[in-house]
């Protein structure tokens, strides 16, 4: 394998010329004063239009605010102002906390004296709609500017009519009691580490059956697991916004980032805090800053999958000690015959969150067309060529002689790992998007497009899972992006856990999902498939057909049932309480209808849906954008 991607790699950098030329390759842009105003100009534009106003109108003016802050020099008057224009639009959005942060930044740069008095009186404003007696000290603060200031009586009494309506609310807000928080009681000690190898978690474990090759190294339960039970939670190992979405999502952990702040170098990263802005830079961007920009810009072959390779490749080396150690783990990985430990730390004892864990992921590289592997290939000899020449990945710069990496084994290495990673990262990497409202209870499937998401993240516990149509587990999404695994249906002590990774039986025809699944060089021989379960339309015209019961176990599963239907008549409505009694009498419901009820039934096609519903309710990350204003 080492040899074929060698050889691939070679005559891509012998091409490289040819290869940027062709996908319209240019110098990256960097920080300047034309496209930062150019950008605040067009949310003014946006901002001001009250009328146009929706949750993707509003989403897509803090884009432009904060793409103008990303281009604005560092420590200049433009960056300030586009601080303080952001923070209008947040405040305007009910955002007052992360309005708060951008007034602070703003009032710390060289903007003018007018400006500085419009913060500090937007700032009373927030605090005082946060509840915070600071308002008050604050609002003498903008009482003393506005003497010192020379501005129309007009604007001066508009300004002092804001404060003094603040302080009013103020000390209306001081009388309101403070609203209950949101417990996760669900997810208590579901993501312990484990001393015994292969269990990552208290409820999980790694499995390998060498009778059955196909299934791969996967998870099992190590005990009996009801519906709607944790698993497991847990953040990625790495993750990449889409081009589209670097302006309004964390380039470190992908939140999305209501008052994010820039590299002080490129105009592609963005940050949700000063803590993922300096754990990127000690961790990958120092390198990537320098790559970055020119990667995008390679047309049409440049996605978010293969600068995340770039980004796993640089976190490999540093989490080694160097390129020389990473070789030696990588050529011991490579040696290790212990399917099951393939990847583990700590003298192969347990499988951790690393390098490692990456690196030994199903890749599926041997399955994929001379086509796709040689598109590859090119992109690891453009990404190489970058980090060669701009970064101190190496020991020397190789400068404009494109054809010495060939020459070279440790750009041959590095370039070996690059098409690796894109090969683990089409494979395991998940796309994620946005919820900017409440989920509702159309459950369809929506095939997941690029477009339309938010970014990727891949973390090495998930790829582990195998497919099926007929799942018993599903992911959700928290607002710290950790991903918690749960159970929709009854798990038995030992078996396996399945995710879908696209249509469930129900959704699709057959044939139209195993064509679907072909991107994973997979067939899925799931209960449902080997037996062509009906779509859910098909199911519910056929009704539900009871095993032999009793009375009392037919009333029982009855009234669980309607219970259920009240829960989805109130999401329909938009009236419904999301709470751990609703969880458990969805739970119980599950339970009842399959021990009580012939599989396969749209009931239970329908409750499993509702349970993903429920738990992302209660667990998962609505953004909330305003969709009036």
């Amino acid at each position: 394998m080492a040899k074929a991607e060698n050889r691939r790699l070679i005559e891509a950098l012998w091409e490289l010329d040819n290869i940027l030329a062709a996908n319209i390759w240019r110098e990256a842009t960097s920080k300047n004063f034309a496209e930062s105003s150019k950008a605040r100009q067009e949310g003014n534009e946006l901002f001001t239009d009250r009328s146009s106003h929706d949750a993707a109108k509003h989403v897509e003016i803090l884009r432009l605010y904060s793409r103008s802050v990303a281009y604005a020099p560092t420590g200049s008057e433009e960056l300030g102002l586009a601080y303080g224009n952001r923070s209008a639009a947040l405040m305007h959005l009910g955002k007052y906390q992360a309005a708060l942060e951008d007034i602070d930044r703003a009032i710390q740069l060289p903007v003018s004296e007018l400006h500085v008095v419009k913060y500090v009186v937007r700032k009373v404003e927030c605090e005082a709609e946060l509840g915070l007696e600071d308002a008050r000290g604050t609002c003498e603060e903008a009482k003393v500017l506005l003497e010192e200031i020379e501005v129309s009586d007009k604007l001066k009494k508009d300004m002092v009519v804001k404060l003094v309506s603040s302080i009013v609310k103020l000390e209306k807000k001081l009388f309101s009691p403070p609203e209950p928080s949101k417990k996760l009681q669900f997810l208590e000690n579901t993501s312990e580490p484990s001393d015994s190898p292969g269990i990552i978690s208290n409820l999980l474990s790694i499995s390998y059956n060498p009778s059955r090759i196909k299934q791969g190294r996967h998870l099992t339960v190590t005990r009996d697991v009801g519906p709607g039970e944790a698993l497991y939670a847990s953040s990625p190992y790495v993750v990449c916004p889409i081009e589209t979405r670097i302006y309004n999502n964390c380039s470190h952990c992908l939140s999305f980032a209501w008052a994010c702040i820039p590299c002080d170098s490129c105009v592609y990263a963005m940050y949700c805090s000063e803590r993922c802005k300096n754990e990127a830079k000690d961790l990958y961007h120092d390198i990537e800053c320098k790559v970055i920009g020119r990667s995008w810009k390679v047309y049409e072959t440049m996605n978010a999958g293969r600068l995340m390779s770039m980004k796993m490749l640089v976190m490999a080396i540093r989490e080694a000690g160097g390129l020389e150690e990473l070789k030696k783990h990588v050529e011991e990985i490579d040696a290790c015959r212990d399917t099951r430990r393939r990847g583990f730390s700590n003298d192969q004892t347990v499988f951790l969150k690393n390098f490692k864990a990456a690196y030994s992921l199903l890749s599926n590289a041997r399955k994929r067309s001379d086509k796709e592997q040689n598109a590859i290939s090119r992109d690891s000899a453009v990404l190489l060529h970058f980090l060669a020449r701009y970064t101190p990945i190496f020991k020397s710069y190789f400068d404009h002689d494109k054809k010495a990496l060939a020459r070279n084994d440790d750009a041959l290495f590095v370039g070996r790992l690059l098409s690796h990673y894109q090969h683990v990262v089409i494979t395991n990497a998940v796309m994620v998007r946005d919820l900017y409202t409440e989920s509702t209870t159309d459950w369809s499937w929506k095939p997941p497009k690029e477009e339309n998401g938010t970014g990727l993240y891949l973390t090495p516990f998930l790829s582990l899972i195998n497919h099926s149509c007929y799942p018993n587990v599903a992911r959700c999404e928290m607002e710290d992006r950790r991903t918690v695994l749960f159970s929709t249906r009854p798990i038995a002590k030992g078996e396996q856990i399945y995710l879908c990774y696209g249509p469930h039986y129900y959704d699709m025809i057959k044939s139209l999902r195993h064509e679907l699944l072909e991107r994973f060089h997979f067939t899925c021989d799931c209960i449902a498939c080997e037996n062509e379960w009906p779509l859910f339309l098909i199911m519910i015209s056929s009704g539900l057909t009871y095993k032999p019961v009793t009375e009392t176990e037919f009333k029982a599963t009855s009234r669980a049932l309607e219970n259920c239907d009240v829960i989805v008549k109130a999401l329909e409505e938009g009236n419904c309480t999301c709470d751990l009694d609703a969880l458990r009498d969805l739970a119980y419901a599950i339970v009842l209808v399959l021990k009580h009820c012939k599989l396969p039934n749209w009931r239970i096609a329908s409750l499993s849906a509702l349970m993903i519903t429920l738990f992302n309710n209660l667990y998962g990350y609505v953004i909330g954008v305003p969709a009036k204003c």
